[in-house]
């Protein structure tokens, strides 16, 4: 697909191109934003850019893109906030189609932007695929080919996929946000709120315009799990807030917590001023149920307590370094590099068997200064650690990536089916949207960075 741009520079940042677009219109006035796509030499990774222009500044503050529904007939909507609390939904999967117009291409950008685990197998299934040098090497080819495309798309473009615009239903910009069954959940300065999202097409407005009150709280990030949300509150601590109770959320420790992830059933809760720590549970069997003929037994989640950062990465003594984590994955920066653990959840209330499994010790790819690490995150394609001047992405395959800071926020999408490689990242000028996919190559059960991907097969009948 070629659309006729005044001018395409590119310019060569480490193993990417990056093709810096300077649209104007039929009047001779630019734009104000246009979207082009990043070009990567690197066989297995592409970025989407966004340019979302404003008087020179950004004027985009939050996004999130989730899977799609049934009911809307196939749509997975990208939902896009700007700096003045507007409302953007544009439909991703038809936009992606769109860049596709030779069928040797559909399978790398299908799974770069719409599939993301399409080429996820069970082990002897991708041990058998990928093992067949000629397979690999035929995939490895469209990949690359891919990533040779020159694509820009430019805003009056993207007005044939945007499904709505509307005023945002919380009062004042969110400062994190999650869409889980239906609702986007914000956090504000004013508290957590929920609105209904996801509604049909014939609809204009996407999002409910009235949100609910869910807390009066103040929290700086959220994370929703299969049955609640958890809540960083900065020196208020860490909440959890359940979605079967309409009750307050419950505090579950009052030390500082910048930041939240989900281990399973505990949570991780890293904190940039004191020692991070894992609030942890285990689910505890309710014999009343076992000898019931055709009941299945019942279990209870239970709070084990809190372990701290020191019995988790096994330490001597006290270092500062931040550390998070994510399912069965824990990671710290420490003076020495990255220091990787496996968590066990079902060993929490063993006698005799560990919950935490070192993994080992991993070079940063980065001039190392734990003081510089603000932020760090988890998915399946790897780790990504933010220091002041940017984002370094640890892939699992052993790649490493850096992305130019300074940025607004960025995320990932480890709970999705169909964008779990995706990491996206709004800097001052633009979005980024990067899909990792060299995992798909990697052991899944064998690798130490990036959570493992498990696939659920069905049960057979006998």
């Amino acid at each position: 697909m070629a659309l006729q741009l005044d001018r395409i520079t590119p310019t060569s940042i480490g193993e990417n191109y990056v093709f810096k677009v300077d649209h104007r219109d039929g009047t001779g006035e630019k734009s104000q934003w246009i979207i082009s796509l990043e070009l990567e030499l690197a066989v297995f990774e592409f970025g989407y850019r966004c340019d979302w222009l404003s008087s020179g500044k950004s004027s985009l503050w939050s996004l999130y893109v989730v899977e799609k529904k049934p009911y809307i007939l196939g749509v997975s909507p990208l939902y896009l906030w700007d700096i003045d609390n507007v409302v953007y939904v544009y439909d991703w999967e038809k936009l992606i189609k769109s860049i596709v117009d030779t069928p040797y291409l559909t399978l790398p950008f299908t799974c770069a932007f719409s599939r993301g685990d399409l080429l996820y197998q069970p082990t002897d299934v991708s041990q058998l695929l990928f093992g067949d040098e000629d397979i690999k090497q035929v995939i490895e080819a469209k990949f690359h080919a891919a990533s040779q495309r020159e694509l820009v798309f430019s805003r009056p473009y993207l007005t044939h996929y945007l499904m709505g615009e509307q005023e945002s239903p919380f009062a004042i910009i969110h400062d994190d946000s999650a869409i889980y069954n239906d609702q986007i959940f914000a956090i504000t300065e004013s508290g957590l709120f929920s609105a209904e999202t996801h509604k049909p097409k014939k609809n204009k407005k996407k999002i409910n315009h009235k949100a609910d009150k869910l807390w009066e709280g103040i929290g700086t990030s959220i994370q929703v799990g299969a049955r609640a949300i958890a809540i960083a509150a900065g020196n208020d601590g860490l909440f959890e807030y359940q979605f079967r109770h309409e009750h307050q959320p419950k505090q579950l420790s009052s030390r500082h917590t910048l930041f939240a992830n989900w281990a399973f059933t505990s949570i991780y809760g890293s904190s940039d001023m004191e020692p991070s720590y894992l609030a942890a549970f285990y689910w505890q069997r309710d014999d009343q149920f076992e000898d019931i003929e055709g009941v299945r037994p019942k279990y209870t989640r239970q709070f084990s307590g809190i372990m701290e950062e020191a019995r988790i990465f096994g330490q001597q003594k006290f270092e500062i370094g931040l550390s998070w984590g994510r399912q069965e994955k824990m990671y710290r920066v420490s003076s020495t590099g990255l220091e990787a653990v496996r968590f066990k959840q079902g060993n929490l209330t063993s006698d005799d068997k560990t919950a935490f499994e070192v993994l080992g010790l991993f070079d940063l790819g980065f001039s190392n200064g734990t003081e510089q690490v603000v932020s760090g995150g988890i998915s399946y394609f790897g780790v990504i650690i933010e220091t002041g001047d940017g984002l370094h992405v640890i892939e699992s395959s052993g790649n490493t990536h850096f992305i130019q800071g300074p940025m607004t926020r960025w995320r990932v999408f480890p709970r999705s089916v169909q964008y779990e490689n995706y990491l996206h990242v709004i800097l001052e000028d633009r979005i980024d949207i990067y899909s990792f996919n060299n995992d798909y190559f990697v052991n899944q059960r064998e690798k130490a960075i990036g959570i493992e991907y498990k696939i659920n097969l069905p049960v057979s009948k006998k």
